[in-house]
């Protein structure tokens, strides 16, 4: 089995030896003029007549113990592309700094301002596969995409492109969600030729911790001692800076899953509940922000990978000292287990929070089962009256027919409209007893009348909330 020397020094000549006819088969960009028509047309760069920033450092070690340092920003094309024609480092490092406006705005800088990076320097190509992760952004687009990560090495030439993405707490304090999504990309390469490194950072806004560290380790006098290949100082400054955010960022989402947790862990079924599907929809959303962590963690391992063989590379050629290679190799297989340790427990508080929601929704559904019962048994003891009173009356009605008939006859005969004889043995009417069947028959048409237009008055009205319910 090849050590890690071997690989690399595999790797180097087989890179060397490539033809140049096959070399883009090797990379995401076959043709170099489409991928820059297509950042172009994601909104990547800042238009040519608007206000651009771009910070550069051009650090030169004339001796061991003498530097030469020249701090610049730049806010025009021109005035940036005229420096890089005067100016060639030789023995030293260039530190290049680029920032968003905010993390879904666009570079602040114009196009022509990267060409001539890209240009001056030579960079590989698949570094626009970085620049693309900071397109213009109107949603949450590639939220998940852990960003292209790049290395090339020749015997010649070491070069590494990646993107770290982490979150950053944003202050917030009106409720909303404290913390957003950032991403960092990194270049960085090193010519063995004429012992100078270029570093490129990519970042999401301005003033960021990764930028400000990496300036005071350009003017401290002993942060870079000698320019004879640096480690990858850049994914190192990012790592340190913003690995440790992951912990406090599912900490407080962990807390977030606690508190409905308790609260439905607690419920008790014949009591009244705490908590709604509102309280589901809350436990959704703590599940969208986890999706997020292990496809995150995942491209984070793989950017370390890449770190770890980038400075295999530079200590293979012997341009990284045995101290500074150990250590390095020390702290990424460090960030490489932390990372591991971040992604267990994002999935325990992912399965955590699917348990939760799972039981938050069971219960919902016992409740409502419960109510349903509950109210069967109510309607169950209402037909069970009705039954009652339906036989009641029943009975009602069948004692009123009974004697319906000799009340008529009672009442009719109990009227004035009848006399006896003088004998006492005829039973004589009145002349007058026409009145009682003219004012008996009307009342009885207008009550029949009534109580029919009443009957189509409601067919009517069942008929329009049909309709209604139907559109």
């Amino acid at each position: 089995m090849l050590d890690s020397e071997d690989r690399v020094r595999e790797h180097s000549n087989a890179s060397d030896d490539v033809p140049s006819a096959i070399r883009t088969y090797y990379s995401l960009i076959s043709v170099v003029d489409d991928a820059w028509s297509q950042l172009a047309s994601l909104k990547v760069f800042a238009s040519a007549n608007s206000t651009t920033v771009l910070d550069l450092i051009d650090i030169t070690f004339e001796s061991s113990q003498q530097r030469k340092r020249i701090v610049r920003t730049f806010n025009s094309s021109n005035e940036f592309e005229h420096y890089l024609s005067r100016s060639s480092i030789e023995r030293g490092v260039r530190f290049i700094s680029i920032c968003q406006r905010n993390s879904w705005a666009n570079l602040n800088i114009c196009q022509s301002m990267l060409e001539a990076v890209v240009r001056k320097h030579s960079v590989m190509p698949e570094f626009l596969e970085t620049i693309r992760c900071f397109q213009d952004r109107t949603c949450n687009v590639e939220e998940a995409f852990g960003g292209s990560s790049w290395k090339r090495c020749t015997l010649n030439r070491k070069e590494l492109t990646l993107v770290l993405k982490y979150p950053e707490h944003n202050g917030r304090i009106d409720g909303a969600d404290p913390w957003s999504m950032r991403q960092t990309g990194i270049y960085q390469s090193y010519d063995t030729t004429n012992k100078t490194s270029v570093c490129v950072l990519l970042n999401p806004k301005e003033n960021t911790a990764a930028e400000n560290r990496m300036k005071n380790i350009f003017d401290a006098e002993d942060g870079l001692s000698d320019a004879n290949g640096q480690p990858p100082v850049l994914g190192l400054v990012v790592l340190s800076t913003y690995l440790n955010n992951w912990r406090r960022y599912m900490a407080y989402y962990e807390k977030e899953e606690l508190r409905i947790s308790g609260t439905v862990i607690s419920a008790v079924i014949d009591e009244k509940l705490h908590f709604s599907h509102s309280t589901l929809s809350q436990l959704r959303r703590l599940e969208a922000r986890l999706l997020l962590l292990p496809p995150m963690f995942q491209a984070t391992t793989q950017a370390i990978l890449n770190l770890e063989a980038y400075t295999d590379a530079l200590h293979f050629n012997s341009n990284v000292s045995v101290g500074n290679y150990k250590s390095t190799k020390e702290a990424l297989q460090n960030y490489n287990n932390t990372t591991a340790a971040y992604s267990q427990n994002a999935v325990f508080i992912l399965n955590k929070v699917r348990g939760t929601g799972q039981l938050l929704s069971d219960t919902l559904n016992l409740k409502h089962q419960q109510n349903a019962e509950l109210i069967s048994a109510n309607m169950l003891a209402l037909n069970n009256m009705a039954a009652k009173d339906s036989a009641t009356i029943r009975v009602i009605t069948v004692v009123t027919l009974v004697f319906l008939p000799a009340q008529f006859v009672a009442t009719l005969f109990g009227m004035q409209f009848f006399s006896t004889n003088a004998l006492g043995k005829l039973i004589v009417s009145s002349s007058s007893i026409w009145i009682f069947f003219a004012v008996a028959i009307p009342f009885t048409l207008v009550t029949f009348g009534y109580w029919k237009w009443m009957e189509r008055e409601q067919r009517l009205g069942a008929g329009l909330q049909v309709l209604e319910v139907k559109h």
